[in-house]
């Protein structure tokens, strides 16, 4: 087990300690404490594998960086750790996020008896693995506060566990709109220079990691119907590869090798926004996807697909063009319609552009979090100082 440290407080005793359990250093977690009062609150980010990428991004606010180098998810070396560490430091809040690393949290809180657990949805409830999901919904009683990043996220679990809902609230991503603009001004260089592209031509790109998930299978399906109707344009995936060569392997027996380039993972994506056309968000399921709001948020045109976790940003003919899942034809309708009403597409994107500048920033992510994290500290203040009157 790593642990790494960057600044500690000698008022430690009058900080709210928030331990975030995750799989990685996932960004959205360093949002958040970006964001939160440092003179409020002190931050544990435990990695159960052991990436340490974006460490000291989270060391240069505060937190304290904790990889646990599991060697599998069953790895009881890591677990045992975990509980050490857990014991040892007793945050105030446990937040976790993902729910095979959850579960064990949820099952070991009654004994972490000066800990509150936070669960947050990241994505659908259905869309987990079939052996997590019943375990999941089952023992999501033992949470303190459970939020979605979407309301359709949040709906779909009220629906089964209706009797959680008084601990069940929303509470969105956001994009971090300082940085995403400072990289963009950080970055000199055209991305059509870099793969050769002229500026007339029109460009496409989705933006996440190579998977069933994001449906980049039904985009590719949908530039062979855009190549076959004699439609140029080129398409961008940015992202790592999560589907073992899949989706290379597939623009290849369709003979799209020219139309379509793969740039792997970036850390460039405001400047790879600044220089598309079309941005498209192909998902088979979501919670609430940053990388589309993020190309809102570049004031390109979008399209994405009718789910419930793009709900908060898709709205039909005013913020984006809606398309089902897995319908190539209908995608490449849709592209064909951006690109033949230029003007309403612009129209369109400056709305989405507005909205989520108005609604949903990193700052007030931050704000709600930090607003349900002190509401479980008031919470338990409140009840202690009933239990001293009484007794």
């Amino acid at each position: 087990m790593k642990v790494y440290y960057r600044q500690k407080s000698t008022d430690g005793d009058h900080w709210i300690h928030i331990f975030y359990f995750h799989h990685n250093l996932a960004p959205v977690i360093l949002d958040i404490i970006k964001n939160l009062d440092r003179n409020k609150f002190r931050f544990t980010i435990c990695n159960f594998w052991g990436s340490e990428y974006r460490k000291e991004d989270f060391l240069k606010y505060g937190a304290q960086v904790v990889c646990l180098k599991a060697r599998s998810i069953y790895d009881p070396s890591a677990w045992w750790k975990l509980v050490k560490l857990l014991i040892n430091c007793s945050p105030h809040i446990i937040h976790t996020i993902l729910p095979e690393l959850s579960l064990p949290i949820r099952l070991i809180s009654p004994f972490l008896t000066k800990s509150f657990t936070v669960h947050t949805f990241q994505n659908p409830l259905s869309s987990e693995p079939a052996h997590l999901r019943l375990p999941n919904l089952f023992t999501l009683q033992l949470c303190d506060a459970i939020t979605g990043v979407s309301t359709g996220v949040v709906k779909e679990i009220t629906l089964k566990r209706p009797k959680l809902a008084s601990k069940i609230m929303v509470t969105p991503n956001g994009v971090d709109q300082e940085e995403f603009f400072m990289s963009l001004k950080s970055k000199e260089s055209s991305l059509r220079d870099e793969i050769n592209l002229g500026t007339e031509e029109k460009l496409l790109a989705c933006v996440g990691r190579l998977a069933y998930q994001k449906g980049q299978d039904v985009l590719i399906k949908a530039m062979k119907i855009l190549k076959e109707k004699k439609i140029q344009v080129k398409l961008i995936l940015v992202g790592p590869d999560y589907w073992n060569g899949y989706l290379q392997r597939l623009v290849s027996n369709l003979q799209l090798g020219k139309e379509i380039i793969f740039l792997g993972r970036r850390d460039d994506i405001a400047r790879i926004l600044a220089n598309i056309d079309i941005y498209v968000a192909p998902s088979r399921w979501e919670g609430f996807n940053i990388a589309l709001s993020e190309a809102m948020l570049s004031g390109v045109p979008c399209i994405a697909t009718a789910l419930p976790g793009h709900s908060e940003l898709l709205i039909n003919n005013e913020t984006a063009i809606s398309v089902a899942v897995d319908n190539p034809e209908e995608l490449a309708d849709a592209i064909i319609w951006v690109l033949n009403y230029p003007q309403e597409a612009i129209r369109m994107a400056n709305n989405a552009k507005k909205l989520v500048e108005e609604k949903y920033t990193a700052k007030k992510m931050a704000k709600r979090y930090e607003k349900l994290y002190l509401s479980l500290i008031n919470n338990m203040a409140l009840c202690c100082c009933k239990d001293a009157l009484q007794g």
